[in-house]
């Protein structure tokens, strides 16, 4: 009797992680068990009887979902063990593989997609504000312990225009199982150089570069801190209009010769009109529609988790395309009576009109920047 694993399962994603097909000698059933192991976790996650087709075959379905849906994040090893059931001790077949969280369906083996790319599926420059905090990550198979990172930045005076080119370097520490991260705000680099403002900034880590560009032309209507695909935290950022709609909801009842409000239940919606969008950053603005982790976004600090509640997305193949979104968003908790200001983030609305400044903007901007 033996058991053959057919299927090759080293260097998936858990979002693109296949099928793993057997082929058995024999009719017997045989018991699996799955294990998953890294520091966050170290425990059984399937213990499954199987019974073979016609041929011999038997396939482990869907386990990439079954290993996503475990508290770990970034990498972890698995383990599975076959035995047949009339001898459950004897392993008939025991192999083991890495797997690497992401909810995306990615082709890319996670070890070559680590060795090049941050953790985020934003691909091409993105563009912050003034009050912006931004965090990367990345994960390596290869190069972990502590790694350099390029900070190159351009900042200009605000009296006399004068733009300065500015080189830093700072570390970071990859985990064989963690990711390494990195934060930074445009007011805290700012701060080192009074009477001067971030343009842009540049960071590298070995093969990995993102770019950023400061946009101090438009006040964002509405800042959020997401969980991405990758189990990172980033930011994101909507220029465009906010509108909020208020549901009240009365019980009433006559009560003592009058009739009173015995309760009052308020539903409080949010409606978000992106005005355009960049191109290339449209695309992964998109997992926000899909992450399970949503705040508002309010100076610098996570505030109130929110739950998106539909979303609308049109695009299309033109290259002149302008993309915009539309969603709606509530607050998650219970009680949505809050007291609301401008200054406190959860309602800033935008002067400017959601589409023609937004593209007058990034005309004279971009014009701006790159001539």
């Amino acid at each position: 009797m033996a058991i053959t694993k057919l299927t090759d399962c080293d260097g998936f994603f858990t979002g693109n992680f296949p099928d793993i097909k057997f082929r058995s000698t024999t009719q017997e059933n045989i018991l699996v068990v799955v294990r998953i192991v890294n520091v966050e976790i170290d425990q059984e996650i399937l213990r499954e009887t199987y019974s073979p087709d016609g041929d011999g075959f038997f396939y482990l379905r869907d386990l990439g979902k079954v290993i996503q849906n475990q508290p770990f994040s970034n990498v972890a090893d698995v383990t599975v063990k076959t035995a047949y059931a009339g001898s459950a001790n004897t392993i008939a077949l025991q192999f083991s593989f890495q797997i690497a969280y992401c909810k995306l369906a990615m082709e890319n083996n996670f070890k070559d997609y680590f060795a090049s790319s941050f953790l985020s599926s934003l691909k091409g420059y993105k563009v912050i504000y003034p009050d912006s905090v931004e965090h990367l990550y990345c994960m390596s198979t290869v190069n972990r312990g502590r790694r350099n990172i390029n900070v190159k930045f351009t900042i200009r005076n605000k009296t006399t225009g004068e733009k300065r080119t500015i080189t830093t370097v700072s570390s970071l520490t990859i985990g064989a199982y963690s990711a390494g991260g990195y934060s930074f705000s445009v007011q805290g680099i700012e701060s080192g150089y009074p009477g001067h403002e971030l343009l842009d900034i540049t960071i590298t880590v070995d093969e990995r570069t993102q770019h950023f560009i400061v946009d101090r032309e438009n006040i964002p209507a509405l800042n959020l801190i997401f969980k991405n695909s990758f189990g990172q935290l980033e930011t994101l950022s909507f220029n465009g209009i906010i509108e909020r709609e208020n549901k009240y909801e009365f019980l009433t009842r006559f009560f003592n010769g009058k009739f009173k409000n015995q309760h009052i239940d308020l539903t409080r919606k949010h409606t978000i009109k992106t005005g355009v969008l960049p191109r290339n950053m449209a695309l992964w603005m998109e997992e926000l529609f899909i992450s399970d982790q949503i705040r508002l976004f309010v100076n610098g600090q996570a505030a109130n988790e929110i739950t998106i509640l539909e979303a609308k997305v049109l695009r299309n193949s033109s290259r002149s395309e302008l993309p915009a979104f539309e969603f709606s968003y509530r607050l998650s908790q219970s009680n949505q009576n809050l007291f609301e200001t401008e200054e406190g983030g959860n309602i800033t609305i935008s002067p400017l009109d959601p589409i023609f400044d937004e593209v007058r903007f990034f005309d004279e901007f971009f014009d701006d920047y790159f001539g």
